[in-house]
């Protein structure tokens, strides 16, 4: 399942913005569709910002976030949603992938272990992908000395359980880097 939100830029995340992050795709509008007001959506007429809404699409930053634990993809969508980033988060590294490639998010956030792939090999895929992405690797297990070499190629490690600032504190800086250096997705 792969989830979508963006938050306004005018606003600190609202209970709508934090709605945004957790929206999972099922009440979205065909693209073009016309609310009631005669705007097109960008995304959809229920849980996402309108275009009109928005201002200027370009200057998004945007974000992916994979993990296999959902309540995981919950807290860290939530906890990172701010004016001006889209967060899409999934549970399935090669559904993450595909986001990137799709999107071009700024940072990826990742978790290591995972089913199927592991963090490290979404990390080189990325870095395939599109070397300037920051990508963050997360993991509640010790790191061996082959994964130490893997690690250093990430923008950040973040050892499970994550505190909120830490978190904020790691994942805000390179948002804010990116927005600095005013790189589009």
């Amino acid at each position: 399942m792969v989830k979508r939100g963006i938050a306004p830029y005018d606003a600190a995340p609202s209970l709508a913005a934090l709605k945004m992050a957790r929206c999972d795709g099922t009440q979205h509008a065909r693209q073009g569709d016309a609310d009631p007001d005669g705007y097109k959506a960008d995304w959809c007429n229920r849980c996402c910002i309108k275009e009109r809404d928005m201002g200027a699409a370009q200057s998004l930053l945007a974000m992916v976030i994979i993990d296999d634990n959902p309540r995981s993809l919950e807290f860290l969508s939530t906890a990172l949603a701010r004016p001006g980033l889209e967060i899409f988060s999934t549970t399935k590294p090669e559904d993450g992938l595909a986001l990137v490639a799709m999107h071009r998010p700024q940072v990826v956030l990742t978790d290591v272990v995972m089913p199927g792939m592991s963090g490290l090999d979404v990390l080189q895929r990325v870095k395939q992908i599109d070397p300037a992405i920051d990508v963050v690797l997360m993991s509640a297990h010790e790191a061996g000395e082959s994964e130490w070499k893997g690690f250093q190629q990430a923008a950040d490690y973040l050892r499970k359980p994550i505190s909120l600032s830490q978190l904020r504190q790691s994942v805000g800086r390179l948002i804010d880097k990116h927005q600095e250096q005013g790189r589009k997705p």
